[in-house]
């Protein structure tokens, strides 16, 4: 069984608890047999990932604004390599400006503009970068330190630690912003990180293609 069947299966019980609460009056009213069978194995995600998951939605607050059904979420892991890690980074909260102080804003980088010499070609970035921005530059300067410090990666063939390579790099998204893909893309090619634009990729390669493909 692949992960993706694992993982939507499971998500779907989560998300539609009422409605496998309601199949279950409706088959035990015809004298049939119900089991709720919850698939909790990733066969993809490592032991400190689904710890972490798990240790989010301990607190009861938490898993109820997740999943109408009771019980503690447990997964299990079927890989056991002994790697994955999860770093949590600072938020970088949305800017709360008042109308003026847009305006403010609006004006001093249309003044810097302006006051732009020609030969002075990085005069943008005198401006104050957004927050979409200071993301984007975050994540390519953390990338960029991987390679600059020689990192290390579990390679799962050759069962040893190699050297990391461009293509080991997934970033995901929550949604797929224009203005932020941008952003990233710009700021890795700042860093002469070779990166795939968002228009295009190997359609086999794609780790969805890969899982359709195993089921």
């Amino acid at each position: 069984m692949s992960d993706l069947d694992t993982t939507t299966k499971n998500q779907n019980l989560m998300t539609y608890g009422p409605l496998v609460k309601d199949y279950e009056q409706k088959i035990q009213l015809c004298s049939k047999n119900f089991d709720s069978i919850f698939l909790n194995t990733s066969f993809r995600s490592l032991k400190a990932i689904l710890n972490t998951v798990d240790g989010v939605f301990e607190d009861p607050a938490r898993r109820t604004s997740i999943t109408k059904l009771v019980g503690k979420i447990q997964h299990k892991f079927a890989r056991n390599e002994a790697c994955g890690k999860v770093e949590v980074w600072p938020l970088i909260d949305e800017e709360k400006l008042t109308e003026e102080e847009k305006n403010n804003k609006i004006n001093k980088e249309n003044k810097v503009k302006n006051q732009a010499k020609d030969w002075e070609i990085n005069y943008l970035e005198k401006i104050e970068l957004s927050n979409k921005q200071k993301l984007a530059e975050t994540i390519a300067n953390e990338v960029s330190s991987w390679f600059y410090k020689g990192r290390l990666i579990y390679d799962r063939k050759t069962k040893q630690l190699r050297k990391l390579k461009y293509s080991d790099i997934m970033i995901l998204v929550k949604k797929r912003d224009k203005d932020f893909i941008n952003y990233l893309i710009r700021q890795f090619n700042r860093k002469n990180i070779p990166i795939m634009g968002n228009d295009k990729f190997d359609l086999i390669d794609n780790i969805i293609s890969q899982d359709i493909i195993a089921l």
